[in-house]
């Protein structure tokens, strides 16, 4: 095998024996035409030098001359393509069908030394068509079929609002209340309807509602009939002007402050009617002076129980300056025992009950106050007598403050006869602290 050959490399010949005669005859003439050539060159060269002489510099010139005139590309390398010129495409195919069989016959290298390769880029995209308009599309199997595709194509549904499309035309207020002026006696017939069903209404929650409703559709109504107010007294106004224009006077335009007045003159007239001109005047008045009372400085407040003018905080002296407050609350507590047994709402009682077992708790912790008190100024009463002997004076710590305390209480309770009651669930309290110190048994 020749190692020209382009397939030599994959193991097996694509040229015939007649092709191999007809590329050696081509390179063995071309082998002589370089020969004669070389011949020729000598023979040329020897009779310039004849001619001009041994001066160098006009043979280079002569040299020169000859070679851009007879210059001609040498082309030693021998191409695939000048190969298969010659050679006929059916003696190839028919070498490649005796001997692929046997070897590993490789059919996209053979597609790209027999038709060269092709510019992927520049190839079409295959088109796929369909026989029948009414047959369905043929498409690619190679391609992912997307999630979501629109079997068929849908038309979009396109809302238009009249309100803002200029395809209704403009607004005009005026034809507007004309052309819808029955929804005023439909809001006000839902109205009535609105007030009779608050009326009715037993569900507190439904109750409420309904009322904020109808709290809503008076508003609307008041400010409707404001808007239709201002729009009677512009219109008085623009008929007064024109017939003012007509004499020959100059128009006066209304401003805001102009049309706020006859507003108000309208109020005032309505109002005497009515005969409600001096409660209008007095709610009036009322927020005039609140606005006012914003607009002054901030007063600051002095509370005497955390003021320093006030002086230092004596527990002994508040008592005795506020004892009242202490009959006060007893009154107080005694008024809720007795609402709470009337009460029969369960809710209610609760909400008493909760209150009266707190007002309990705060006169126990007040008469444990006054307890600890007294013992301390007994005890300090008792250290003086003993200091005035000559004795040191012993201050009362909190353990033997406490011994003292349980010495009342014990005395208390022998008088109601309740001792044995209290050491019962001393002692039940004291066991269930214990126990809790015990190491958890695993059962």
């Amino acid at each position: 095998m020749d190692s020209d050959s382009p397939s030599s490399e994959h193991g097996f010949s694509l040229i015939s024996s007649d092709a191999k005669r007809t590329r050696k005859r081509k390179v063995e003439g071309k082998d002589n035409v370089r020969k004669t050539r070389k011949k020729k060159h000598k023979t040329d060269s020897d009779e310039k030098r004849k001619k001009v002489g041994d001066d160098p510099a006009k043979l280079d010139f002569e040299e020169a001359k000859d070679t851009e005139s007879n210059s001609e590309p040498d082309n030693e390398e021998v191409t695939d393509e000048f190969v298969f010129g010659i050679c006929d495409t059916d003696d190839i195919t028919k070498s490649v069908s005796a001997s692929g069989a046997d070897i590993g016959f490789n059919q996209r290298r053979f597609n790209q030394v027999l038709y060269g390769d092709k510019d992927r880029k520049g190839s079409k995209k295959k088109v796929f068509k369909r026989a029948n308009k009414n047959r369905p599309m043929e498409i690619s199997s190679k391609k992912p079929v997307p999630k979501f595709r629109k079997a068929a194509p849908v038309k979009k549904k396109v809302t238009r609002d009249p309100r803002f499309d200029d395809l209704s035309g403009d607004y005009r207020e005026e034809l507007f209340s004309r052309s819808y002026g029955f929804l005023d006696d439909i809001k006000h017939r839902e109205r009535e309807k609105v007030e009779k069903s608050v009326k009715k209404e037993k569900n507190p929650e439904k109750k409420k509602e309904l009322q904020f409703l109808l709290n809503r559709m008076k508003q609307q109504e008041l400010s409707d009939n404001k808007k239709e107010q201002q729009k009677r007294i512009e219109r008085d106004w623009k008929k007064k002007e024109q017939t003012r224009v007509k004499e020959g006077k100059n128009p006066f335009y209304l401003k805001k402050a102009e049309r706020r007045k006859l507003e108000l003159a309208e109020k005032y007239k309505e109002l005497q009617k009515s005969g409600k001109v001096d409660a209008y005047l007095g709610k009036k008045r009322k927020k005039t002076a609140q606005k006012e009372k914003k607009k002054l400085p901030v007063q600051v407040t002095r509370d005497p129980r955390f003021d320093d003018l006030s002086g230092d905080y004596r527990e002994e002296l508040f008592s005795r300056s506020y004892g009242f407050l202490d009959d006060i609350k007893h009154r107080e507590r005694e008024k809720v025992e007795k609402s709470v047994k009337k009460e029969k709402n369960p809710e209610k009682k609760k909400e008493l009950q909760f209150l009266l077992n707190r007002m309990k708790q705060q006169e126990l912790t007040d008469n444990r106050k006054e307890q600890q008190k007294r013992i301390e100024r007994d005890w300090k009463k008792k250290e003086q007598t003993r200091v005035k002997e000559g004795k040191n004076p012993f201050y009362l710590k909190k353990a033997e403050r406490r011994k003292l305390e349980l010495a009342e209480k014990y005395k208390e309770l022998q008088k109601s006869g309740k001792v044995d009651a209290y050491l019962g669930k001393k002692r039940k309290k004291t066991a269930q602290k214990e126990k809790k110190k015990l190491p958890v048994q695993v059962p």
